[in-house]
């Protein structure tokens, strides 16, 4: 369940949030503190639409859901978006010239939205099935990196204008994000 944002604050509590679609729709999308919204429903349609497009050649355990939409923001720009897939499942389909070309699209952040007009920003990880993480190998190591790049990644939150430098302060956990399991882990 999506936990409240507090009074006086504009961003999900610091974390990862286990949620589903609609309850995503229902916070996010049609609550009537989001009525007046002019951009929300077509995000929302947009990450919707990307989402079944990507579902289409691949299968997506889950996917991380931030930035300015999981806020009180009236009229987020668009909706960020991390789809982990399974890792054996990306290196059979990267195979293939069209769902890679596609997956480098997803993986890409703004390209997607680039090449569509989509109001998304999306970015992959591999997901690894690590079965005894006392015995890690490189390939293992590589997945934790990657998977907790993106964990401290998704707390960030910007203190200043998109155009200033980044600061130390940029740096730190400040915001939640929300997690949806899609067609699951295997």
């Amino acid at each position: 369940m999506i936990p409240v944002i507090p009074a006086g604050q504009d961003v999900l509590d610091l974390g990862r949030h286990p949620t589903t679609l609609a309850e995503i729709e229902s916070r996010f999308v049609t609550d009537p503190q989001f009525a007046a919204s002019t951009t929300r429903a077509k995000i929302w349609s947009d990450w919707l639409n990307a989402t079944a497009f990507l579902r289409s050649v691949v299968p997506v355990s889950a996917a991380w859901i931030g930035g300015s939409f999981t806020t009180t923001k009236l009229d987020p720009d668009d909706v960020d978006s991390l789809y982990i897939v399974d890792d054996a499942t990306l290196a059979l389909a990267k195979v293939d010239p069209t769902k890679n070309r596609v997956l480098g699209q997803f993986a890409g952040g703004k390209l997607v939205r680039a090449a569509t007009g989509l109001q998304v920003d999306t970015y992959l990880c591999a997901w690894r099935q690590v079965v005894d993480p006392a015995r890690r190998n490189g390939l293992d190591k590589s997945y934790y990196e990657d998977r907790g790049h993106w964990d401290d990644w998704w707390q960030r939150r910007r203190m200043v204008s998109k155009t200033a430098p980044l600061t130390r302060a940029d740096a730190l956990p400040r915001r939640g994000y929300l997690e949806v399991i899609l067609d699951g882990f295997a």
